[in-house]
C-alpha cells in the first residue's frame, strides 16, 4: 500500500472507530449509525479481489488498537458475510 493510501485508510479507520465507540455525548447515537452506514454503503462496490487487500490492510491496521476496537477495525462492522469470498 502506498504512503498516502495508508494514511487515507488510517484516517477513514480512525472516523469510523469514533463513530463506532463514542458515547451519547460526543456524538448523538442516530447521526452515528446514519453516518457509519453512509461510509460502509460504498464499500460494497470494492471487487472481491481488492477485498482481500483491504482486509489485510486493515489486519495490518488492527494491531494499533485495544479490543473491542481490534476486532472492529479487522471488519469495519460489515460482517462476515461481506467477507466470505477472501482468503
Amino acid at each position: 500500500m502506498t504512503t498516502a493510501n495508508k494514511q487515507i485508510l488510517q484516517a477513514l479507520v480512525e472516523a469510523m472507530v469514533f463513530l463506532e465507540f463514542s458515547g451519547d455525548r460526543e456524538i448523538n447515537p442516530d447521526t452515528a449509525v446514519k453516518i457509519l452506514e453512509n461510509m460502509v454503503f460504498h464499500f460494497h462496490g470494492i471487487e472481491t479481489v481488492e477485498r482481500a487487500q483491504l482486509r489485510a490492510d486493515l489486519r495490518a491496521l488492527a494491531g494499533d488498537y485495544n479490543e473491542p476496537q481490534r476486532e472492529f477495525v479487522m471488519t469495519l462492522g460489515l460482517g462476515d458475510e461481506y467477507w466470505v469470498d477472501v482468503s
